[in-house]
């Protein structure tokens, strides 16, 4: 997920709708997880 952020430009709520998951969820593991 943070690497479609990081190479591909794509935003949290692009990838909560690809992946099912809330955009909330999405900016939080991304908070979390971004180096």
């Amino acid at each position: 997920m943070i690497r479609r952020v990081i190479e591909h430009g794509q935003s949290a709520g692009e990838i909560a709708r690809d992946s099912g998951i809330s955009e909330r969820t999405a900016r939080k593991w991304l908070a979390r997880l971004s180096p």
